[in-house]
């Protein structure tokens, strides 16, 4: 009997100074064996906090088939892009065949989104395999946008993790949360 894959994709959302780069860096630095950061593309220039996941400065030009982007990056490679948002003016993008390719390698696929339009977008491409996830914190500041996401839409949402202060124990939330679904404990 073969074991089915628990790979899922893990969409979060929060405010500025709710975690989600501090989740993105764990998985990158403590949590490699489970899951992967998906590469975003975007039009934006960097940020000090951005971590390599973040591909800034690239050009978006629509394809001929009108359903994807030819993203050139700043070093004049180019990627195509088949899921696309505006955000503050910016584009963003990334690639669906990637995350594919990652679940079919049994690795739990995070990537940080906080428009509606994206979030569908990969409802549909992806069903049930998606895992909506609002971090919370006391900390966050600044626009509320996401707020009103996680409120408009609360029963849409799959998970909430709060951010107090100490890095561990979002990460511990985190990776206990991946280990309910590595052990089918949720589906």
């Amino acid at each position: 009997m073969t074991k089915q894959s628990t790979a899922r994709i893990f969409i979060i959302v929060g405010n500025e100074s709710s975690g989600k780069d501090e989740i993105i860096r764990a998985i990158k630095d403590l949590g490699a064996l489970h899951a992967e950061a998906i590469s975003k593309y975007t039009s934006r220039d960097p940020k000090n906090d951005d971590g390599p996941e973040m591909i800034c400065q690239c050009q978006f030009v629509k394809s001929v088939d009108n359903l994807s982007y030819e993203v050139v990056k700043k070093d004049g490679s180019k990627e195509i892009c088949d899921i696309v948002y505006l955000r503050n003016g910016n584009q963003y993008g990334f690639n669906s065949k990637n995350i594919w390719q990652g679940l079919k390698r049994r690795m739990f696929q995070v990537i940080v989104v906080s428009e509606v339009e994206a979030i569908n977008k990969l409802r549909e491409i992806f069903g049930g395999l998606i895992v909506l996830v609002y971090v919370h914190s006391h900390n966050s500041h600044g626009n509320y946008a996401e707020l009103s996401i996680f409120v408009d839409n609360f029963d849409k949402f799959d998970h909430v993790l709060i951010y107090e202060d100490k890095k561990e124990d979002l990460f511990d939330q985190v990776f206990r949360l991946f280990r309910a679904y590595e052990s089918g404990l949720l589906n």
